[in-house]
């Protein structure tokens, strides 16, 4: 493509991306971790940033932008982080707690031994033309490294190949061989029978099609215009478009958005629950409810078709007195599935399973992200649980007006929100609850037997200190940063309350404080440090891995865009399996809890 009077070459060779400046720039990437940048020598001592300055020297190449000589690696690095780009506000300049150093356990493993030797055999080996030229040392510790903390493999349909074509056939260009002039590369190459359409290896029979010089993979949907009014899709076999005549809904804009053109909501709606169950409705109304069965707690209620259906239902329970109630089961109805998040365990459809999982064909996906177990919804709903008493459920502009339960109908005025199932308006939290009931279990109640409890002025002026509540409103506080952006007052006034029904016992205020600190964070505010050893218990990260690499899955799952969240980060050398850390296999450690402080 041209930009200017320059020009710029995008293509895939062997298992890279490359992309080629006529100026002189070249930069190859894997599209998981091996990035490398060329440049011509008319650059030389014109370039700056993690790669040096390009001026024959070494001993100067850990320079910052001021000029002076980082201390270390990690504040070269910090010195030359780019503020404000994408992902920036779940990004860190260092590993939580220790960074993981394979310097014992598989890094000497006698598998790894043989393997990365090939690079320092001299005599024999298969690199011995390229010794005299490059000194391999310093790649044999970093296959060491590699070969330690993954072992890469070639996807389905493909096999590993050290000398492959550089320009193999695809079901875009069947004729890339004959025009291809470029020394071999190492590559994963498609197993015969079987022909390279996008990053997959599929038979011909399955290629996809062309539009208006774009290839598009079987199967897959696309925009075809400009303004998303034409909607196409390629087939499964055959290779042909069809369009249809379309538009974005309302409470949709079209847009690019990650580098994608789609329908994108235009704004989001979050209603909250926390504490003795304070609900904090879409359109922003306030009460409490504290009846024990089964609610509706969000819901589809509008007759619109375009909008996919879903129900959040939840379940209270006293936690072993009467005084007050907190959240004890979400549950998801989506796409046919039910998945249900509990303290002990969450399901699928009746079954225990370990998170990540994926449901629907990719539609649902339930993961870890800091403390809370997400359900992320492809039309844009997302419900999260902290297994204890915090839960939102998160809904895009298109289902404006739609909603119904608890949480209300999201239609931008809270005076009607507290209406019930048979259209009425509720006189309190009480009767709105039990309007939205969908079922009962043994023992169960709607509401306070009595008058709910509660305490007068005077029983709650003693919890507004930093020692219960205060932090919420203290000017100099952790959470000064998010007050012009989630207003703290009504959180505030649920602390005292819950505070003041347990007469300062049980940290109660560490409940609201974690749905405050939730809240901000999913606005991507960035707070100071509020949590001590003798406050809410201080062994928690307040900028966790959004979505943690788990025994199921090593690395982050795919698709997780997860802002920075509050959360238990496990140990050097260990790793999430189900809401425990585990030893990784190979690794040693005396001290396996760093993770799961309790409030």
């Amino acid at each position: 493509m041209e930009r200017g009077n320059n020009i710029v070459e995008l293509y895939q060779s062997g298992m890279s991306f490359f992309m080629e400046a006529d100026f002189g720039l070249t930069v190859q990437y894997d599209w998981q971790q091996y990035i490398t940048i060329t440049v011509a020598d008319t650059f030389a001592g014109r370039v700056c940033g993690l790669c040096g300055n390009f001026n024959g020297k070494q001993g100067d190449d850990l320079t910052t932008p001021n000029g002076s000589e980082a201390s270390s690696v990690v504040a070269l690095g910090k010195s030359w982080r780019v503020q404000g780009a994408p992902g920036d506000a779940n990004c860190g300049d260092e590993c939580s707690g220790q960074c993981e150093d394979c310097k014992s356990g598989l890094l000497g493993h006698l598998e790894g031994e043989i393997f990365c030797s090939l690079l320092t055999r001299i005599m024999e080996g298969p690199f011995k033309r390229c010794n005299a030229v490059i000194e391999p040392k310093f790649y044999k510790q970093m296959c060491l490294y590699d070969f330690c903390m993954a072992n890469p493999q070639c996807p389905e349909n493909s096999h590993y190949e050290l000398c492959g074509n550089p320009c193999p056939t695809t079901c875009d260009n069947p004729s890339a061989p004959s025009m291809c002039n470029t020394d071999c590369v190492e590559t994963c190459a498609c197993d015969e029978g079987y022909i390279r359409s996008g990053n997959q290896c599929v038979p011909p029979s399955e290629c996809g099609c062309q539009y208006e010089g774009h290839y598009v993979q079987a199967g897959k949907s696309f925009w075809g215009d400009s303004n998303c009014s034409k909607r196409c899709q390629c087939s499964k076999t055959g290779g042909k478009v069809t369009c249809e005549e379309t538009s974005c809904q309302s409470g949709q804009l079209c847009m690019v958005l990650d580098g994608i053109r789609d329908c994108h909501p235009t704004s989001y709606a979050t209603c909250l629950v926390s504490g003795d169950p304070h609900y904090l409705t879409f359109d922003g109304q306030r009460y409490n409810f504290q009846g024990t069965c089964v609610y509706q707690m969000a819901g589809v209620c509008s007759k619109d078709a375009t909008l996919e259906p879903f129900d959040v239902l939840v379940q209270n329970d006293f936690r072993g007195n009467r005084v007050s109630s907190t959240t004890k089961l979400v549950e998801v109805r989506v796409y046919g599935q039910t998945i249900v998040i509990s303290e002990q365990y969450p399901g699928v459809n009746g079954e225990l399973a370990n998170l990540p999982v994926t449901l629907a064909d990719e539609n649902v996906m339930i993961y870890k992200s800091g403390l809370f177990a997400v359900v992320q919804i492809s039309f844009g709903v997302k419900i999260s649980f902290d297994w204890n008493s915090v839960a939102f459920v998160i809904v895009p502009s298109t289902y404006e007006g739609a909603m119904c339960g608890l949480c209300g109908n999201y239609n931008q005025n809270p005076k009607d929100d507290m209406k019930m199932k048979d259209g009425e308006i509720a006189a309190n939290g009480t009767e709105l609850g039990q309007s939205w009931r969908v079922a009962e279990i043994p023992g169960c109640v709607h509401g306070c037997k009595g008058p709910c409890p509660d305490c007068d002025i005077t029983q709650k002026v003693q919890y507004e200190t930093n020692q219960y509540c205060g932090l919420l409103q203290d000017p100099q506080g952790p959470f000064s940063n998010c007050f012009s952006t989630v207003d703290p007052s009504g959180f505030f006034q649920d602390c005292l309350y819950d505070v003041c029904l347990y007469k300062g016992q049980n940290a109660m205020q560490c409940k609201t404080l974690t749905a405050y600190t939730a809240a901000c964070q999913s606005k991507g505010v960035k707070l100071d440090e509020w949590r001590t050893p003798n406050f809410c218990g201080d062994h928690y990260e307040l900028c966790s891995g959004g979505c943690p690499a788990t025994c199921d899955n090593l690395s982050p799952h795919i698709g997780c865009k997860e802002l920075c969240q509050e959360g238990c980060t496990c140990n050097k050398s260990f790793i999430l399996s189900g809401n425990h850390q585990r030893l990784l296999p190979g690794r040693n450690s005396a001290n396996p809890l760093h993770s799961g402080g309790g409030e």
